[in-house]
């Protein structure tokens, strides 16, 4: 009991000795919080934060205040509560955004731990076909050596394509195609831009070359250089076939696929059809396993003994994934709706839930097993979006109750914002959106799934994303948060009186009360 108790003391002291400290370094920097400066200070070493992050800071106190102040007067003058958490209380969800732009998954690779691989045998050492995703060996293959893109097509990238030759019949390198108006706009945002630089044979290779890859434009021209680089090599010393292409041509039929990851399935098909059963996709994309497990069930059907496997990471990430396997292990039914549901919790083109990684979204995927049904729908009725009444959707908005409260037993995250704000006072950005932001983002997560779902189509023919929660902006799409109008303007109309007396409210209605005492903030 005296060595407990003894430890005790010292954890006391520990906590002692640090508020002391604390108070200490205030006290010789003096007391920050009684300075006037109308910056934002880091307290100890008193530096000036960035535009940015005041920016940041200021909207986050308003949206907090406002908020705050909303509900208590919504409570103070027997406001519709529900009403009140129907709406979102800035224009953008916390949820689901980061300064008005998606909130893209942190880690979208975390899915493939729960991808099981119990049972997968060895790779075999030979391959009927490699499907290469072009930008990934691009990335991958070192610049170091190479004085010029001359240089690096014919000292770098012809000698890899030779070696992957060397256990495989066939090579085929699929490239991006890059647009303007891409939805995956924001991704590029997210990684930067690069240096512009224009490709040729004798143009020197710049010194950070990760850099210069991050302009699509540059990508665009080195991978056609590249093309034309594979397509004029001599290659008759070898009786296997390369295919390096920008775009579907023949043998495979014209496409009008954007990504690699979905052209790759076109070029897979096409070996299947020729033959091929042992195929091997190389790619650093989590993407491409999910749409490759998505579509198992219908390559297996058409050509039974195929055998896909998948290359994936770098370094000490590699691994490999036997799809046949993980298909095996999640049923067919979880198969097919895997694209959905990768779409619904974050992607390149769809929010993840603020704090809800791909890790907790499994989970609640197993222990509500029914919102399979409404995956399943999405993924056999592809670019249909969904209305607020529809069973599918109320499946999809049943699923994020549970993300957000396992315990609960509600279906209507309209209630269980209430719920988890007011009685287990969580912040906004911890709170499921509202059922109008809810809605926008599954028909955006019906758009994405969509296209991966039909990646075996050369001719997806995808509609435009503008019924798919997206509104286009010049050359650039940005999403459509809610249609419903902010909670500080809707306020009006929510917090009901019981004057008469209309437009106008008497002197001794609760409204001019609420002004009064600046409960009410417009």
């Amino acid at each position: 009991m005296t060595n407990r108790f003894h430890g005790m003391d010292n954890k006391d002291q520990c906590k002692k000795d640090l508020l002391n400290g604390t108070c200490s370094s205030l006290s010789n920097a003096g007391n920050q919080f009684l300075d006037n400066c109308s910056e934002l200070l880091v307290l100890d070493a008193r530096d000036c934060a960035n535009e940015s992050a005041v920016v940041t800071v200021r909207t986050i106190q308003d949206v907090v205040s406002k908020t705050k102040r909303l509900y208590i007067a919504s409570q103070s003058r027997d406001g519709d509560l529900e009403d009140f958490f129907m709406h979102e209380n800035q224009p953008w969800p916390p949820s689901l955004a980061v300064n008005g732009k998606l909130r893209l998954p942190t880690k979208k690779s975390e899915l493939l731990q729960h991808l099981e691989t119990e049972g997968q045998p060895e790779p075999p050492t030979y391959f009927d076909v490699k499907v290469f995703d072009g930008a990934a060996i691009v990335h991958a293959l070192s610049s170091n050596h190479a004085f010029t893109f001359d240089d690096y097509g014919d000292k770098v990238f012809l000698p890899w394509t030779r070696q992957q030759l060397q256990n495989s019949n066939r090579i085929d390198i699929v490239w991006d195609t890059y647009r303007t108006d891409s939805l995956k706009q924001s991704t590029g945002e997210k990684r930067g831009k690069g240096v512009r630089r224009k490709v040729g044979g004798q143009t020197k290779i710049p010194g950070n070359f990760p850099d210069f890859l991050k302009d699509p434009v540059n990508k665009e021209e080195l991978f056609n250089f590249l093309t034309t680089k594979v397509s004029t090599h001599d290659y008759s010393d070898c009786i296997r076939r390369v295919f390096c292409m920008l775009t579907s041509t023949q043998p495979m039929s014209i496409c009008d696929h954007e990504e690699a990851d979905s052209k790759m399935c076109i070029h897979i098909d096409d070996a299947l059809k020729k033959g091929s059963r042992a195929i091997l996709v190389r790619t650093v994309d989590t993407d491409v396993i999910v749409i490759l497990v998505g579509i198992f069930c219908n390559l297996i059907a058409c050509y039974p003994g195929t055998c896909i496997w998948v290359a994936f990471g770098m370094g000490k990430h590699f691994q490999y994934f036997n799809i046949n396997t993980i298909c095996h292990n999640l049923g067919e039914d979880k198969s097919r709706g895997l694209p959905v549901f990768h779409a619904f919790t974050g992607s390149d083109t769809t929010s993840q839930f603020f704090g809800k990684a791909k890790h907790s979204a499994w989970e609640t995927w197993n222990s509500f097993p029914a919102v399979t049904e409404a995956f399943l729908f999405m993924a056999h009725h592809p670019f249909k979006s969904l209305g607020v009444n529809s069973s599918q959707f109320q499946l999809l908005e049943e699923f994020t109750c549970h993300l957000y409260d396992k315990t609960s037993t509600l279906r209507s995250v309209t209630k269980l914002r209430q719920d988890l704000f007011s009685r287990k006072a969580r912040t906004m950005d911890n709170i499921p959106p509202t059922q109008d932001a809810l809605l926008q983002h599954s028909n955006r997560s019906i758009y994405q799934a969509s296209i991966w779902t039909t990646s075996l189509q050369p001719q997806q023919n995808a509609p435009s994303p503008e019924d798919f929660g997206w509104t286009k902006t010049g050359s650039t799409w940005t999403p459509v948060w809610t249609i419903l109008p902010e909670a500080s303007k809707a306020c009006r109309e929510l917090l009901k009186c019981g004057c008469k007396k209309l437009p106008f409210c008497s002197g001794n209605c609760k409204c001019c009360s609420a002004v009064h005492w600046n409960l009410f903030v417009i």
